[in-house]
């Protein structure tokens, strides 16, 4: 049964496991969170992310696809009574995104590929950082081989 569980998130291109302590550290400094800044996870799983940069920034919104680890999410940031957290359940392809934020992405290669589309058409000016994979067809500013995170800008 659990097997359905890794198969299901996998068709939408969420991959299953989380982002490490230091990888979240060298994101929110590749990112440059300011209190000014819309940030949003893309796939932000349990929360950790969006709850490490939410006293760094004015508003975080997650998107997760998986209803599991969305009310887990959705619990650490209630538990936690973080005001400027939001967290979406849904496809990230299905909602719009606001055109000038920082974003992080922990998606599949494909589900990469997929979004290099939708964030030409819907962002400006906006930094996004991916871990493990680069998003095709956006150009790598900055990268860190060791921890494979990769910043891009549009």
């Amino acid at each position: 049964m659990i097997w359905l569980w890794f198969i299901y998130t996998r068709i939408f291109g969420a991959e299953f496991y989380g982002t490490g302590k230091e990888e979240r550290k060298i994101m929110v400094k590749m990112l440059k969170l300011g209190k000014k800044d819309v940030f949003y996870d893309l796939g932000a799983g349990f929360g950790t992310v969006l709850i490490d940069a939410a006293p760094k920034v004015r508003k975080a919104i997650g998107f997760e696809i998986d209803p599991l680890r969305f009310l887990i999410c959705l619990t650490r940031i209630k538990s936690r009574k973080l005001k400027n957290v939001n967290i979406i359940l849904g496809n990230i392809f299905k909602h719009h995104l606001e055109p000038r934020a920082k974003i992080f992405v922990f998606l599949s290669k494909e589900a990469n590929e997929k979004l290099a589309i939708k964030l030409k058409q819907e962002m400006k000016e906006s930094t996004i950082v991916s871990y493990k994979w680069p998003v095709k067809n956006l150009k790598i500013v900055e990268g860190n081989k060791k921890y494979r995170l990769y910043k891009h800008k549009i």
